[in-house]
């Protein structure tokens, strides 16, 4: 009996203290889980701006990458056709050369058809050369 006698009187006083504080009651929203519950979703506020700070910069660089990846793509395509440009110009640089060798080639075995019993037309002028001489000769 006495210790149901101690009980009545513990929640007798806590029935007096809660009568007294009836004006200053604690609400649930300051309650210090209240607290956390505020920061919490405050952090969460922050954290969803960074996740999405994160994508919008995700996605930038995925677009940049592509740019990267398309410039790359058309400079190695330049580059093939620069070279195909160069071994054109070697092409037609040796068949312009091989043209010149050609008509150098006719022009040195041309050799025109001399009539029977005439003297090729360098003969001719040594012939003439060292007539002439000898009269130069004879008149001294």
């Amino acid at each position: 009996m006495k210790f149901e006698l101690k009980v009545k009187q513990w929640i007798d006083s806590v029935h007096l203290r809660a009568e007294s504080h009836e004006g200053s009651e604690i609400r649930p929203e300051d309650s210090v889980s209240a607290a956390g519950s505020r920061q919490s979703r405050s952090s969460s506020n922050l954290s969803t701006k960074q996740l999405k700070t994160k994508q919008a910069l995700a996605h930038l660089k995925m677009q940049q990458l592509r740019q990267k990846q398309e410039l790359l793509r058309q400079e190695e395509v330049m580059k093939l056709k620069r070279q195909i440009l160069e071994a054109q110009y070697e092409v037609q640089q040796a068949d312009l050369q091989m043209k010149m060798l050609e008509e150098e080639d006719a022009v040195f075995s041309y050799s025109p058809t001399v009539p029977a019993g005439s003297k090729p037309c360098t003969e001719e002028m040594m012939d003439m050369q060292s007539h002439i001489n000898r009269k130069t000769v004879s008149r001294k």
